[in-house]
């Protein structure tokens, strides 16, 4: 037994470590918010301990597509009640505010939430708030203000946000997501980009992007998207995945199909490289539910924990630039961690279209620990539902 006393102790868990590809049981010490010991031999002793067995202790998840501008972005929901108390330890509005509307963001959500809250600005100046049609104002889109946005607010603005599809962008096709583009560049971020229905097309969308950007909603199941028809992966999406572009889901109320998502992954390969939500009001009752929900699917599609994990922890971050805080577990690094359980039951999970399967294994929420802060998470059935704000 250690003569150390740690601020807090996990204790017992199973260690899943992406980035060493291993898993293994631990005890881990935290001190001031900080990693300090991980002990194989299980012998820590802490202030606050956290009895770990039998669950699995992995880097802070980060759900890097979340709406959560209450009360201005229409259908955004409370940080912590997708954040903290579903085991997650940061979460990223995709978009809900613009450049004019972006100090306020800061100044009553990120200040205000326990998870950690960051964001990426939209190309229009009032964000999705707008929404539908904020990108098919020609005078809405200025780069320059929406690069000084991210310039003012560096400390948690970590990229920038495009609607490419007909309801945002309308007969200005592209031009929204050639103008982000051209913002993302100016400020040294990556840029996201929203595809669904064109215009425009899903061709015009990937010839703008460069390696590190992302295409959110990769695997809805609209015509023109990542799986033809025919069940082929489309050619410009092969193209950009080969020059460094991030496939991300997205799930949402409209951007997840099975179908798509077997096609890409079980026939292809193109497994994503990021798993987020897309959370917002029309889906926190379903079919998205959760993070961990949403974990839990691609895990039936064949990918592993190990997988899994990367795909919600340090791919996330180290594409927005949160690499230095979030998606490790080592000594010396921040202790941003999630307790998570992998549940041996069935549950009927269905996609935006309806479809269902049968999934085995579930994921579970049980610890968010935030700057060495325990935060216990709900249990599955207590979870928030509706719980919104206009």
């Amino acid at each position: 037994m250690t003569d150390t006393l740690y601020d807090v102790v996990l204790a017992g868990g199973t260690i899943v470590d992406p980035d060493r590809e291993e898993t293994y049981r631990a005890d881990i010490g935290i001190d001031g918010g900080t990693i300090r010991a991980i002990s194989r031999a299980g012998i820590l002793r802490g202030r606050e301990s956290v009895d770990c067995a039998g669950t699995l202790v992995t880097p802070g998840i980060v759900d890097s597509h979340v709406h959560v501008y209450q009360h201005v972005s229409p259908g955004s929901l409370d940080p912590d009640d997708i954040g903290v108390r579903q085991a997650v330890c940061a979460v990223v509005d995709a978009g809900s505010f613009g450049p004019h509307n972006a100090g306020g963001f800061g100044e009553f959500i990120v200040k205000r939430a326990q998870t950690k809250v960051y964001g990426l600005v939209n190309i229009s100046r009032n964000g999705n708030s707008t929404n539908p049609g904020e990108g098919e104002v020609i005078g809405f889109l200025n780069p320059s203000n929406t690069a000084r946005a991210v310039a003012d607010h560096r400390a948690w603005v970590v990229g920038v946000k495009a609607r490419a599809s007909n309801t945002a962008s309308g007969l200005l096709g592209a031009m929204s997501t050639q103008l982000a583009k051209v913002a993302a560049r100016e400020a040294g971020v990556a840029l996201m980009v929203h595809v669904g229905h064109g215009p425009p097309t899903l061709e015009e969308v990937c010839a703008i992007l460069t390696a590190g950007d992302l295409i959110t909603h990769c695997y809805h199941g609209k015509i023109g998207g990542a799986v033809t028809r025919q069940g082929e992966m489309l050619p410009a999406v092969v193209d950009a995945v080969r020059r460094g572009v991030l496939l991300d889901i997205g799930h949402g109320s409209a951007s997840f199909a099975w179908k798509t998502g077997e096609i890409a992954i079980q026939r292809h390969g193109y497994k994503p490289h990021i798993i987020s939500t897309d959370l917002h009001r029309g889906c926190i009752n379903g079919p998205t539910y959760s993070m961990v929900k949403t974990m839990s699917k691609f895990l039936h599609l064949g990918m592993s924990m190990l997988e899994v994990v990367r795909a919600s922890s340090p791919a996330p971050a180290c594409a927005l630039g949160l690499g230095d805080r979030f998606g490790k577990v080592e000594v010396g690094f921040p202790a941003n961690l999630s307790v998570i359980e992998l549940v041996d039951r069935k549950e009927t999970m269905f996609d935006v279209e309806k479809q269902s399967r049968e999934v085995t294994g579930v994921i579970e929420g049980r610890f968010a620990i935030v700057d060495g802060k325990v935060h216990r998470a709900l249990p599955d059935a207590t979870a928030p539902k509706a719980k919104a704000a206009v």
